[in-house]
């Protein structure tokens, strides 16, 4: 293992390998923040689909619950938004929650890969709230990359009339 120590810092060189550090300064990072993804790519989402690939910022965090009448299981919720108005629900299941609860905050741009869409009940449509008729959930294998605070984040009316 090579310590910080080795690692000359006018060149960033290491003393052993022939690739230079990447330069990083506080204004931009590695990973440029995708776009959000469109609201006719969210009203295309199919209940099933695991491969969806989405792009928006947390509009409001539910939070943990248990659920099930015969078999308890941890359930950590929020929605996302697009900036353009359409939202989905994300549950988060048991072990998946540890790994997600404390960086999911309110207004942070998160992609999400490998999601599942799944089926609401008809209890739970929110379509005319603007919502997808699915909720989108975190997999094992779902990947979340979080590109910090969204700067003008889209704010549902029915919020901005109950902080007033």
């Amino acid at each position: 293992m090579i310590s910080n120590q080795s690692i000359d810092p006018g060149t960033k060189n290491w003393p052993e390998n022939d690739f230079l550090l990447p330069e990083i300064d506080s204004h931009s990072s590695l990973v440029d923040k995708p776009e959000n993804t469109s609201t006719e790519e969210f009203n295309e989402f199919l209940a099933g689909d695991n491969t969806l690939c989405i792009v928006g910022y947390v509009d409001s965090i539910i939070g943990t619950k248990t659920v099930g009448r015969e078999r308890s299981l941890n359930l950590f919720k929020f929605t996302m938004n697009n900036a353009d108005s359409c939202g989905v629900t994300v549950p988060i299941w048991e072990d998946q929650i540890s790994k997600y609860t404390s960086l999911v905050k309110f207004c942070e741009i998160i992609q999400m890969m490998i999601v599942k869409s799944l089926p609401l009940d008809r209890l739970y449509d929110k379509r005319e709230e603007g919502f997808v008729n699915s909720d989108l959930s975190v997999q094992r294998n779902t990947v979340l990359n979080f590109f910090g605070l969204a700067s003008e984040p889209f704010i549902w009316p029915e919020k901005l009339m109950q902080s007033n």
